[in-house]
């Protein structure tokens, strides 16, 4: 009988802790999730700075969020910091290969710092997986141009 009972409460304090680590889990992805949605005002009314502590926030609370990466990335490129922009690309790539968003915004941040060849290569993988980016045809066409 003792076992039963030592059973059950050992039962019930392990589905209290799931019960526990669930809502922590949800309570933590809205809390990223309004982060996010800030950061995504900041971005779009221009204040860099806090879109990417916003950023920030959210992805420390969802560090897989690679939308937070993609904000930051542009935020940072508009703030010509230019290697965090490609190491946040790179993030969103590694969660996200067919992120078209990712691949464009890090080429564009190497043709920045120079490196045309790896510009035009993320270019060209951002057109296969979305053939409607006209100016990554343009800017495909010019960096050749400029190669040559």
């Amino acid at each position: 009988m003792n076992g039963t009972i030592f059973l059950k409460k050992s039962i019930f304090t392990v589905l209290f802790f799931i019960a526990v680590s669930i809502t922590y889990a949800q309570t933590n992805a809205q809390v990223a999730h309004e982060h996010f949605k800030v950061s995504l005002e900041n971005l779009m009314a221009g204040d860099y700075q806090n879109a990417i502590l916003r950023c920030n926030q959210a992805l420390r609370l969802l560090p897989n969020h690679y939308l937070s990466y993609i904000v930051r990335a542009r935020a940072h490129f508009e703030l010509n910091d230019f290697e965090k922009a490609i190491t946040d690309c790179t993030n969103v790539i590694r969660l996200d290969k067919n992120n078209s968003t990712a691949y464009s915004i890090r080429g564009n941040s190497y043709r920045k710092i120079g490196e045309t060849e790896k510009a035009i290569t993320d270019w060209e993988t951002a057109l296969k997986l979305n053939p409607n980016l006209e100016d990554i045809k343009t800017n495909i066409e010019r960096a050749r141009v400029s190669l040559q």
